[in-house]
């Protein structure tokens, strides 16, 4: 890739989930909008946690792979829990890990459902890393990046009376649902 990736990657500050963030998407996405293509902006814009189907670039594609696994995996060992069948809820996906599958296990032992998150997410996080190796300053650093700062936004921007809030809300919609109210 050219020289303004190197520029904008050398300029980048290290993230650390959990830590204090040093950059805001908005920021961060003001900053690469002066200098990237509007399609690759338009990518790093559109990059989202959650997979979708299909991605414009490699890079993300190989990170909803990822998510994807991760949620079947997810939802196996839920269902076996609960002693039930697990197809209903699974996606297509490519390879399954053993490593996968015992961080999953892992990260549901876990008594204090917020830890078990935030194993997941560092899992995710050294997904995320191990995605860059080799590609030092391109567009998949970005990327990559970008995944980075959200996951570390999502920990930031906890709120008790926020998580209450959409508890409450989440309840509502599925005794709605049930016709419970």
């Amino acid at each position: 890739m050219g020289p303004i990736f190197h520029y904008l990657v050398a300029t980048l500050p290290s993230l650390r989930l959990g830590e204090a963030l040093p950059i805001r998407s908005e920021d961060f996405l003001e900053v690469c909008g002066r200098y990237l293509e509007p399609e690759q902006q338009e990518t790093l814009v559109g990059a989202a946690l959650l997979p979708a189907p299909q991605a414009p670039h490699e890079a993300l594609q190989s990170w909803y792979d990822f998510e994807t696994d991760l949620r079947n995996h997810l939802a196996r060992a839920r269902a076996a829990r609960r002693k039930v069948d697990a197809e209903p809820f699974l996606r297509p996906e490519g390879d399954l890990s053993a490593d996968m599958e015992r961080a999953v296990g892992e990260a549901l032992d876990q008594a204090n459902p917020e830890d078990g998150e935030r194993r997941l997410d560092e899992l995710r996080w050294r997904f995320l890393e191990n995605l860059t190796v080799g590609h030092p300053a391109d567009m998949t650093n970005l990327l990559a990046y970008r995944l980075q700062l959200l996951l570390a936004e999502k920990w930031v921007d906890l709120d008790a009376d926020q998580g209450l809030a959409r508890l409450e809300q989440q309840a509502n919609v599925l005794r709605s649902a049930l016709k419970l109210e």
